[in-house]
């Protein structure tokens, strides 16, 4: 696995070992994803965030007794981050198991709904289908990306794992607003709220560039100081600060293009979705990671992100301009909304079960 993904020779031979102790707790893993989701499903956000965080609280404390043998414990290296993240896993999905089963939660769960309803299941399949497709692909290209930076030595393969590190917290908007947004496009795509639903499109990428344009400010600034929280080291230091500031140069632009691929999700189009997200990442940040390298070295490979979410932000931007220009053309707009949506007015109220007299 680690030669699949590129690894150079002093670098496979740990992530074989991390990989061999997370793949135990891969199942636990899974079923923390799973159940999250149906907690948030139920309309409880509070929870699943509640037994994530208490999962890699436990990873996080965990991590320096199995690391570096603190203790009774063994050290075990790069091995023991993935064996504490196993338990971190094993401990949410626990947490998760017990508050569904303990009649707590909003499911009340039977024997028999373990039956396999393979009409469902084919349901299921169908309509996450798209996302599915959009994971793998992501898989692959992450892959592409992993073995070419590999190329330029373990150090620049170092200052890709801290750079993508620091990405994951600066992302944590765009999830937290893409997660928001779906549903309120749902909602209002079933009640036929056409300017409700475009208001929230426009107010979330709004907020979404703002926010992501003062973390831009602060990544460029920064950089120096949030890398060296992983490795101070001066040649790791002389890669990942370019590295990062040119990673990081489109963040601004990933929040809208998450917001217009899920808004197009809201709107039950979900292959239009997959595919707006396969041309950033097929037909625009795959040519160029193996185009730039040729003229700009390693500099290539890192701007070959910010070019793509470029061209990503802008064929989906246009794609959603055409879209709401043809539900404006089309009239729907002035369809009413669906009686017992939100918008509709308070209807007279029933005295004692009936309605009042003319």
């Amino acid at each position: 696995m680690a030669d699949l993904f590129g690894a150079p020779g002093d670098v496979r031979e740990q992530a074989a070992d991390y990989i061999r102790l997370f793949g135990l707790g891969s199942p636990f893993f899974i079923f923390r994803l799973i159940s999250r989701n149906v907690f948030q499903a139920s309309g409880d956000a509070v929870k699943p965030m509640v037994f994530t965080i208490v999962g890699a609280v436990v990873n996080v404390v965990l991590d320096p007794f199995l690391i570096f043998g603190w203790g009774p414990f063994p050290a075990m290296g790069v091995g023991g981050a993935g064996l504490g993240t196993s338990i971190g896993c094993l401990v949410g999905a626990a947490i998760s198991f017990f508050y569904l089963v303990s009649g707590r939660s909003a499911y009340r769960l039977k024997l028999h709904h373990l039956k396999p309803d393979f009409a469902m299941i084919g349901q299921i399949y169908r309509v996450g289908l798209p996302s599915m497709m959009m994971v793998l692909t992501e898989t692959v290209v992450f892959t592409l990306f992993n073995r070419v930076v590999a190329g330029f030595g373990s150090t620049a393969l170092a200052a890709l794992g801290i750079a993508i590190r620091i990405s994951d917290i600066a992302f944590m908007p765009i999830i937290g607003v893409g997660h928001g947004l779906l549903p309120i496009v749902g909602f209002c795509f079933g009640a036929r709220l056409w300017k409700r639903l475009w208001a929230a499109v426009r107010l979330a990428t709004l907020a979404l560039v703002v926010m992501l344009a003062v973390a831009t400010v602060i990544i460029e600034v920064l950089a120096p100081q949030f890398i060296s929280v992983f490795n101070d080291d001066p040649g790791l230091l002389g890669v990942a600060v370019p590295g990062m500031r040119i990673f990081m140069a489109g963040l601004v632009l990933i929040g809208p293009t998450i917001v217009f691929i899920t808004t197009f999700q809201g709107l039950s189009k979900g292959w239009t979705a997959s595919l707006l997200s396969l041309g950033r990442q097929v037909f625009f940040f795959v040519p160029a990671l193996f185009i730039l390298p040729r003229f700009f070295d390693l500099n290539g490979v890192w701007l070959s992100l910010p070019l793509s979410d470029t061209l990503g932000t802008v064929l989906a931007g246009v794609w959603l301009n055409r879209e709401y220009g043809r539900q404006k053309q089309s009239g729907i707009w002035d369809d009413p909304p669906v009686p017992g949506s939100i918008a509709e007015p308070t209807p007279e109220p029933v005295l004692y079960g009936r309605p009042p007299l003319d």
